[in-house]
């Protein structure tokens, strides 16, 4: 397990949404086993299958926050707790747009399934 780039993409994740940085960091682990299914005659059809199993992940706490301060620029407590609130709203809001776009498509889908069925 590369510890350094999972931690790496956790830090990036938490500069990217705030309110879904995770409060740890990796400090080790490893795989029991990891199986690679290649279907090499069916390549172009057929899905590459990756297992892994018995996966053992050590984390210890961590404020991820604290470190992409620099990127957002030095702010106090409660300024990193409004904008963590603003974040969570504006997350909040994103998907439920998504959500209405979805159900739009789905019943434009359907609609256009009873026209061509008549």
């Amino acid at each position: 397990l590369n510890v350094d780039a999972v931690n790496a993409e956790l830090d990036r994740q938490a500069a990217e949404a705030p309110n879904l940085a995770v409060p740890f960091r990796v400090t080790g682990g490893h795989f029991g086993n990891f199986e690679v299914d290649v279907p090499w005659s069916r390549l172009s059809s057929q899905s590459v299958v990756l297992r892994a199993k018995g996966l053992q992940v050590s984390v210890e706490p961590y404020d991820r926050l604290s470190k992409i301060d620099h990127l957002i620029g030095s702010i106090t407590d409660e300024q990193r707790s409004q904008k963590v609130k603003e974040e969570r709203i504006r997350s909040i809001k994103a998907y439920d747009d998504y959500r209405k776009q979805a159900d739009s498509l789905r019943k434009l889908a359907e609609a256009e399934e009873q026209t061509d069925s008549k």
